[in-house]
């Protein structure tokens, strides 16, 4: 099976790894708050709860950013999509662990080029399934896919344009991982570091 490569972008206020960028609304206010909130998902190694605190790559590197910069910052995990439902709203000051998009560069300011994930189809090893670099070739499997992801550009429009037949979207990726065992899914994607159970 080959992988999808994509890049990660981050922004001024807010680091990121991985898949990966963190953006926050375009607001003036923001710079004078000395404690802002962000939003996550849990996404080992990246970010994820261990004894109460938010902890992992991404999100020490932002706490110690914010740290240096002279200021606070609260984490808070939901489901990706209501992440990304309150970073686009304004409840909270911003997001990380995101993809850049041309969509979400219009509701987002983000940095320069941070790091990069690749994507990966993840597959039943009894599967003949095999991926050639081309998303036609995905286009008669049932994909798995995370409620209110972005995979890259390239995916996106394979949805989009119906290239990609049928997506599943679901709320984690371990439910993708669920539905693939009990073969409700031909094939989930994902990030290299993200398809694997916690």
């Amino acid at each position: 099976m080959k992988m999808l490569p994509c890049s990660a972008f981050l922004l001024p206020l807010v680091l990121t790894t991985g898949r990966i960028t963190a953006a926050a609304q375009p607001t003036p206010s923001l710079p004078q708050v000395k404690t802002a909130t962000l939003v996550c998902e849990e996404s080992p190694p990246y970010n994820y709860e261990e004894k109460g605190e938010i902890v992992g790559i991404a999100s020490d590197i932002i706490r110690e950013s914010f740290k240096r910069a002279g200021y606070g910052v609260i984490f808070k995990q939901f489901p990706w999509a209501r992440a990304l439902a309150m970073a686009q709203g304004g409840s909270v000051d911003g997001i990380f662990c995101l993809y850049k998009t041309s969509e979400r560069e219009k509701a987002f300011v983000f940095s320069r080029r941070f790091a990069s994930d690749t994507q990966s189809f993840f597959v039943l090893s009894e599967a003949k399934i095999t991926f050639n670099g081309h998303l036609q070739g995905m286009g008669a499997y049932t994909i798995g896919t995370v409620r209110g992801y972005s995979y890259g550009e390239r995916f996106d429009r394979a949805v989009k344009s119906g290239v990609l037949g049928k997506t599943e979207p679901v709320s984690n990726v371990d439910q993708n991982i669920q539905k693939l065992l009990s073969k409700r899914i031909d094939a989930f994607i994902e990030g290299s570091t993200w398809g694997w159970p916690n």
